[in-house]
């Protein structure tokens, strides 16, 4: 089984305001889909980020869209369609994206 990380993003000013009806139904619906990875047993870490505070500046190709992470999960799968498939239910899909990387190594403490 590999472990695969899966990071959401957004551009902020997109997806539904802070304390608005549709935010609220939206964090039941991140709710109910933490609750389903968590019961599922292939949730090995999650959390939740704020906006960026610092930047260091790179020379990459391309410019900067302004999108930024907002949560990161870390999920055991047996192939990349399972964890694709778990990635699909997520909300932010509606208005964001989601990138899913597999994890090649990890540090043990």
């Amino acid at each position: 089984m590999d472990r695969y990380l899966v990071m959401t993003k957004f551009v902020p000013g997109h997806g539904p305001a802070d304390g608005s009806p549709e935010h609220a139904e939206e964090m039941r619906a991140w709710d109910r889909f933490n609750r389903e990875l968590t019961t599922s047993g292939r949730l090995v870490q999650s959390f939740g980020l704020d906006l960026p505070v610092g930047n260091l500046p790179a020379k990459r190709p391309g410019g900067d869209d302004g999108e930024v992470v907002f949560a990161q999960y870390v999920i055991e799968a047996d192939s990349l369609a399972d964890v694709e498939q778990w990635a699909r239910q997520m909300p932010v899909l509606k208005y964001g994206s989601v990138e899913i990387r597999r994890v090649l190594f990890e540090d043990a403490p």
